[in-house]
């Protein structure tokens, strides 16, 4: 069942949840938002998570039982993310590979270092590419986000 819905950018989940879902709430019923792999916060907006136009954002739909408060009291496993080291790890190649191309000048052809300086500009491009600050977003825009729910095989 596709359901489609009209939030803005700066709404939290809960009027979220309560504009959307009302009737599945007065049900008794646990509503989940999930989105890139994350359950969304009552206590974040939209914004928050990046959320854009036209967004495929997934709802798990339960009864509210026992079982699932259970579940939803536990704290969130913290997963070590590897990810972080990767800039500091890709910065240290480069300055390696640099150094040796200027130690041992006679091993590197001008194709190797052709190929050296433009994955230095490419991974700088990256760098401030993805530190550049964002523009703030307009509050008034009204973003439509569908939701498409999902029934839990028992």
């Amino acid at each position: 069942m596709d359901l489609y819905c009209t939030s803005r950018l700066f709404a939290f989940f809960s009027f979220f949840y309560r504009a959307n879902f009302a009737e599945d709430l007065s049900n008794n019923k646990l509503v989940r938002l999930i989105y890139n792999g994350q359950r969304l916060e009552d206590s974040r907006t939209l914004g928050s998570y990046n959320i854009a136009e036209n967004t495929t954002i997934h709802a798990l739909i339960t009864d509210n039982n026992t079982t699932s408060a259970n579940v939803q009291s536990q704290p969130d496993v913290v997963v070590f993310n590897a990810g972080i080291f990767m800039l500091p790890l890709f910065t240290l190649i480069l300055a390696i590979i640099w150094y040796l191309r200027y130690e041992y000048a006679e091993f590197f052809n001008i194709t190797s270092t052709a190929s050296l300086a433009c994955i230095t500009a490419v991974f700088i491009f990256c760098l401030f590419a993805q530190n550049r600050p964002q523009e703030p977003m307009n509050s008034e825009r009204g973003y439509r986000v569908t939701a498409r729910e999902t029934t839990p095989i028992n």
